[in-house]
């Protein structure tokens, strides 16, 4: 786990200025390099709009008082440097899609993600986990498939996921993605409807 000492704001400005640029001079001046096939002119990168953007967004992000994990991730990854695409890489997704969770467009919800990112900046002592709901595990789930005579086959092809993934799921207790939670409580709510129709049918039939 990395160690951290307390960071003066001039410091904290000078790492951000370091690893954070305006794309749009970026772009202009590899676009002047594929036109003239040298540089004429020095390299000039104006940071300024880039470093006020990333502080506005901030603001409220003061260590200590984040609202939740995706705060501590933002502050975390720019104060030690590290841009959107390298922390996408550490759970497997691209700098644009990390960039989503980071804006709130998408929901950052799957546990090993958040551990695996947290675990990446070294702050798994304070990270501000999410609420997780009570969800059925998976053995209680291959325990609901055996009481009403479910097989994995059957199971699999109900949810649409792949048999491979239902054993790993039952024999190496593989995490369950949120998405696929939702499929197994749509599958299990269905197949209790059902039953209980069933039951009803059989009553009207005394």
């Amino acid at each position: 786990m990395a160690n951290y000492s307390p960071i003066s704001e001039k410091s904290q400005y000078l790492a951000d200025k370091a690893c954070l640029v305006d794309s749009e001079s970026i772009s202009k001046l590899f676009t002047d390099i594929k036109k003239k096939d040298m540089l004429i002119d020095p390299i000039e990168i104006n940071t300024n709009d880039y470093i006020q953007k990333s502080n506005f967004e901030r603001k409220n992000i003061v260590q200590g008082k984040f609202n939740d994990y995706i705060d501590q991730f933002i502050y975390y990854r720019i104060l030690q440097g590290y841009t959107q695409e390298q922390v996408g890489q550490v759970i497997g997704v691209s700098g644009k899609s990390y960039w989503k969770y980071e804006k709130r467009v998408h929901e950052l919800k799957d546990i090993n993600k958040i551990k695996k990112i947290a675990d990446f900046l070294g702050i798994q002592e304070i990270i501000k986990m999410p609420q997780e709901k009570h969800r059925i595990n998976n053995t209680e789930i291959k325990s609901y498939l055996m009481e009403n005579h479910i097989n994995n086959t059957q199971f699999s092809q109900a949810i649409g996921v792949s048999r491979r993934t239902v054993i790993d799921w039952f024999n190496k207790n593989v995490y369950i993605s949120d998405k696929n939670y939702t499929k197994i409580e749509k599958f299990i709510k269905d197949n209790e409807m059902k039953k209980h129709n069933i039951e009803i049918e059989e009553m009207e039939e005394f």
